[in-house]
């Protein structure tokens, strides 16, 4: 029973992180704007900037819902999380596969 509630928190934190995504974008675009390089510009001025950005918007957490679909927003559960999981795994084995055996494909 407590492993079908560990993945509980996963909307809420994808949220997040697709929040803090779309802030940051809005930060280089104005940076950009302003004719500043980004190469220019250290990480952790443009991680304030970000966070002050996302103060200043916090619509910003309501907004992954809608504009990237429910998956951002929806429980996922251990057998999803499971299966996701596996498949990459599987998908990974095969690339290394292919590419480790010369003309394999």
């Amino acid at each position: 029973m407590a492993r079908a509630n560990q993945f509980q928190h996963l909307g809420a934190v994808a949220v997040n992180v697709l929040a803090r995504l779309d802030a940051k974008k809005q930060v280089k675009e104005q940076l950009r704007a302003q004719g500043i390089r980004l190469t220019y510009v250290p990480a952790c001025e443009i991680v304030a900037q970000t966070k002050q950005y996302l103060e200043a918007h916090p619509e910003l957490y309501e907004q992954p819902c809608n504009a990237r679909g429910k998956w951002a927003c929806a429980d996922l559960s251990h057998e999803q999380v499971a299966q996701t999981r596996a498949l990459k795994r599987l998908n990974f084995l095969i690339q290394l596969l292919r590419f480790s055996v010369p003309r394999a494909y």
